[in-house]
């Protein structure tokens, strides 16, 4: 019998195992197992992994992954917050709202958080027009399929 193999790393190790992890993940984000694994990632207990899994999955820009993105934006920390307006800014205004999820960029806006506050208004000026996603620009072959 095959013995399934966990590639998620526990919350119980090292922090910094569990980013580097998120790191590597991001990486091979064009492969979904990799964009599954940095999505169950962002419900990590440490913002250092939260943090760079959003960075990780903004520059992918994969429209099914936006509605967990900005399921952080009521995070208790500040700095993921920030994070989610960062990610958001990398999708296009279209993207945003077919999704039904611009309002979230508001709420970054008005959040009590400076810094929050300030990269919402930035990734509300660096809005991509409608160019589309990594995996779309790439070939099949150019994402390892076959």
């Amino acid at each position: 019998m095959r013995r399934e193999q966990r590639f998620v790393p526990e919350p119980s190790q090292d922090e910094g195992i569990r980013s580097a992890v998120v790191g590597t993940l991001g990486s091979h984000g064009t492969e979904p197992a990799a964009i599954d694994l940095l999505v169950q990632l962002l419900d990590d207990p440490s913002p250092q992994v939260r943090i760079p899994a959003l960075s990780s999955l903004g520059f992918l820009r994969r429209p099914s992954t936006l509605r967990k993105i900005c399921s952080l934006a009521n995070d208790d920390s500040p700095r993921v917050r920030a994070w989610v307006a960062i990610a958001l800014g990398n999708f296009s205004s279209l993207e945003l709202a077919e999704l039904g999820v611009s309002a979230v960029l508001d709420q970054l806006a008005a959040d009590a958080d400076p810094y929050v506050r300030d990269e919402a208004a930035a990734a509300r000026r660096r809005k991509p027009s409608s160019s589309p996603p990594v995996e779309s620009v790439l070939g099949e072959a150019d994402l390892g399929g076959s």
